[in-house]
């Protein structure tokens, strides 16, 4: 009986370590520099990056609730007060987006 137990353990121990190995490819994650990307996808990010922190140095607090994921905006204080808090600070500043990446 001890003997069928430690089989069962050691299959089943097998089929996990199968499972996991077969999966984790299947979720991973590919990442592109800027220069993997075509131009029309590098563009949509610089364009939509410079359009939030037009909505931040606006303080522009409704648009940005607006624009985010609902978990995001159900819990929306903490970045209405950094906005908010920043405002004075970021008048007049311009952008200078950085290469996008993933």
């Amino acid at each position: 009986m001890k003997d069928l137990a430690s089989k069962s353990i050691l299959l089943i121990g097998v089929w996990s370590t199968l499972l996991i190995a077969a999966i984790a490819p299947a979720t991973a994650q590919s990442c592109m520099t800027a220069d993997d990307m075509d131009t029309a996808t590098r563009t949509a990010l610089t364009s939509t990056a410079q359009r939030y922190f037009g909505m931040v140095t606006q303080g522009d607090v409704a648009s940005l609730r607006q624009n985010t994921i609902p978990s995001l905006a159900a819990n929306f204080g903490g970045i209405e007060a950094a906005v908010t808090d920043s405002k004075a600070n970021l008048q007049g500043v311009q952008p200078a987006p950085r290469s996008p990446y993933c």
